[in-house]
């Protein structure tokens, strides 16, 4: 794992943290991608449906050095949306952890709109004829709440005017602490079935 790191912290109001952190990866993945740097992320805060207000990039000092220095990021420090601290060395007793993407929660809830898509148009369709009674309505409302999908954590990319969610989720077990390989979204890429690792503190 590397042994070096430095921490990103949302300073906004608390509803603006995923706006602002979704912002800042956006950011982080261009600047990974276009300048081929190979750098890890971290969720310390990371909860069953938020990914926090914190992000730890892990890497060698000259290529966070690289990350801090951009003027995308310092961007937004400008503008008073995040705090960056210095380089410092991860604690001598942190864990391994492998923040990776979830894909298949992305695909559950593409099927998820899909199939609520559907349920929608065949309800349309048979209520043209229905009068709306108080128990329709209220069988309506219970489907919909029944509907909600359960989903883990994520962060919105911004590409070519899209939003993409990067859903994030977490191995403990399957993972090589001497794996320092993470993609353009500094999420943990997969070698012959083991996740590469940060720390955890």
């Amino acid at each position: 794992m590397f042994s070096d790191y430095f921490e990103i912290q949302s300073i906004g109001l608390p509803e603006d943290t995923h706006f602002i952190l979704s912002k800042l990866f956006t950011r982080i993945h261009g600047v990974l991608k276009s300048e081929s740097l190979n750098i890890g992320l971290g969720f310390p805060e990371l909860s069953r449906h938020s990914p926090g207000s914190i992000v730890r990039c892990f890497g060698v000092s000259r290529e966070l050095e690289q990350l801090q220095r951009n003027n995308g990021i310092t961007h937004l420090e400008g503008r008073g949306m995040i705090a960056i601290k210095p380089i410092a060395t991860v604690p001598p007793d942190a864990i391994a952890i492998a923040y990776r993407r979830d894909r298949s929660a992305e695909k559950d809830l593409a099927g998820f709109r899909q199939r609520q898509m559907r349920r929608r148009v065949r309800r349309a369709e048979h209520a043209q004829n229905q009068p709306e009674t108080s128990l329709r309505i209220e069988a309506k409302s219970r489907l919909q709440d029944n509907e909600k999908a359960e989903r883990p954590p994520y962060l919105l990319l911004e590409r070519e005017g899209r939003r993409l969610p990067i859903h994030i989720n977490t191995a403990s077990l399957q993972i090589n602490t001497n794996i320092c390989q993470f993609s353009s979204y500094g999420l943990a890429r997969k070698v012959e079935d083991k996740y590469s690792a940060v720390p955890m503190f």
